[in-house]
């Protein structure tokens, strides 16, 4: 079971279409133009310093949205619109400062030609920080969308009873590192895509390793990390990266974090076909290791929110025993890219991070494979390095090892788990036990947790669901459906919660189904077919 405080936190996306594809409104007027940063002086800086791998700047863009936004009603709604444009931008998201989504309403956000859409948002995605924070957008342009019925025929903008705020606070404008949001390959022509052969035996463990938006005051970077398992068994969302990632992040920076999850492509050659899912927010756990100088570059931070089973997550396993592992792989996302897979053959080597004094590392040399030479890049920090039974032993500090010819047999280092449980200080704030081992064990090692719901085998092109979104009550129409000994009904919360459920011969050609307000995912199963929709609760 999730602990109840990490239920309505997350930033989940639900679907659905904004008011403004299905019904026309009036030409857009409202916006801003944000001017450009100074983008020769940031390339000098990130030449001075390469990692962690920096793609974006924030630039300030103190609106309030509700006020400047330009309202227009459509079928009995009120629509708020407003336009950002960041000229020059590979990819834009938006960071909020004060957010706030009452019951009924909802947020989209989405490129001028529909084709990226994130939303609909709800109350749900509230904090009590009142920070929120947007996946990318490829482009240099996103609309954002807030639709409301009438309260009392005005529209409830602030005061009492939890009107909406949408306070900007910044925009990140990508110059790089995003060029896996028009599938293109960002990383170097050596590595080796997660669905490729050698990633066959790691379709578990795949999916608890993470992409990681990092803010640090204006800078916006790339790193990698793996969601941990804990000997509770409790499903708490423990992110482990590097310390040289995370060091120097404020409080309000973890906030606007975001987590992408199962950011992979579907092929082996290609970047194309890539499902994903975000979370946003977090607070820092524990530290270790002085950004690797002193100790093993750890940073382990706890999620906002509990994340959904609908995003399939697996709660990795590791290894806390200072033991030299003869092969195994890394997971990770070098340059910001869709998953990779890196394999290594040879034994771990105990070691030193650039003459730090502690053998507080891993030493690894990466094997050339059937699809490639998989090493690691500027993106890749922070991820994990597994043994064979898919257990972490290591997390990615840097190292040499590049595509060219001259460095593929170079080496990486990873701190060690073992190190980074009790060796890099006293305090549980520098240490991985008290957070991993909460029942105090004493245990050497634990392997991941599975969860999620049961995944689709098939899908229905006959089945209706109407209407979506819906207020109160949905209808199954169920007259299409080839003829069944039964059909079973399933409506699951984000989070895998059961909240209805009905087993029926199939007679009635539809059924009705009464709901809360929120986000659900159906399940329709037959003795032949199974389908599945996702479903906005107005």
């Amino acid at each position: 079971m999730l602990i109840p405080g990490f239920l309505v936190t997350a930033q989940v996306e639900w679907g659905g279409d904004p008011v403004s594809r299905a019904h026309p409104l009036p030409l857009l007027r409202q916006g801003v133009i944000l001017d450009t940063p100074l983008l020769e002086q940031v390339q000098q800086e990130d030449q001075q310093y390469p990692t962690p791998y920096r793609f974006g700047i924030s630039i300030p863009a103190p609106i309030d949205l509700i006020q400047a936004g330009q309202w227009d009603e459509s079928d009995g709604k009120m629509v708020c619109r407003y336009r950002v444009v960041a000229p020059g931008a590979k990819a834009i998201s938006l960071c909020f400062d004060d957010f706030h989504l009452p019951q009924g309403g909802t947020l989209f956000i989405y490129t001028p030609d529909y084709s990226s859409v994130a939303g609909a948002y709800s109350f749900n995605n509230n904090h009590s920080s009142g920070v929120f924070s947007t996946r990318l957008f490829p482009g240099e342009e996103v609309v954002v969308e807030y639709v409301q019925g009438r309260v009392q025929g005005q529209v409830q903008v602030r005061g009492e009873g939890g009107g909406v705020r949408l306070g900007l606070s910044e925009v990140v404008y990508a110059y790089r590192g995003v060029e896996f949001l028009t599938d293109q390959k960002g990383s170097g022509a050596c590595e080796v895509n997660i669905n490729c052969p050698e990633g066959v035996n790691w379709q578990e463990e795949k999916r608890g390793v993470v992409k990681i938006h990092i803010k640090k005051g204006f800078n916006n970077l790339w790193c990698s990390g793996s969601l941990v398992n804990n000997t509770a068994q409790d499903r708490k969302p423990y992110v482990l990266t590097a310390d040289h990632c995370g060091s120097t992040a404020s409080a309000s920076d973890l906030l606007q974090w975001v987590f992408y999850f199962n950011y992979e492509s579907t092929q082996c050659q290609t970047n194309t076909g890539i499902p994903f899912q975000t979370m946003n927010g977090a607070k820092k756990v524990a530290q270790g290791g002085n950004s690797g100088w002193d100790g093993s570059d750890f940073y382990l931070v706890l999620l906002n929110g509990g994340i959904p089973d609908l995003y399939q997550p697996y709660y990795i396993g590791w290894d806390r025993r200072d033991t030299a592992i003869q092969n195994g792989v890394g997971i990770h996302h070098p340059s910001g890219d869709v998953k990779k897979i890196s394999t290594y053959t040879t034994p771990l080597v105990s070691s030193q991070w650039l003459g730090g004094g502690q053998w507080s590392h891993w030493q690894v040399i990466w094997s050339a494979t059937q699809s490639g030479h998989g090493v690691t890049e500027g993106g890749s920090s922070g991820s994990p390095i597994f043994n064979p039974q898919g257990q972490i032993v290591g997390t990615l500090t840097g190292g040499e090892a590049g595509c060219d010819t001259a460095s593929l047999n170079l080496p990486d280092y990873y701190g060690k788990f073992s190190w980074s449980w009790e060796s890099n200080g006293t305090d549980s704030t520098a240490q991985l036990k008290p957070w991993l081992d909460p029942v105090n064990s004493g245990v050497w090692r634990i392997d991941g947790l599975i969860t999620g719901l049961p995944m689709e085998m098939s899908q229905s092109a006959e089945l209706k669901v109407f209407p979506n979104p819906f207020h109160d009550k949905f209808e199954i129409d169920l007259s299409q459906l080839p003829q069944a000994e039964w059909v079973e009904i399933d409506l699951y919360n984000p989070y895998g919660m059961s909240v209805y459920h009905e087993r029926i011969t199939k007679n009635p050609a539809s059924i009705y189904v009464n709901v809360t307000s929120g986000f659900y995912l159906l399940k329709l199963r037959t003795p032949a077919d199974l389908f599945s929709t996702k479903l906005i609760c107005h």
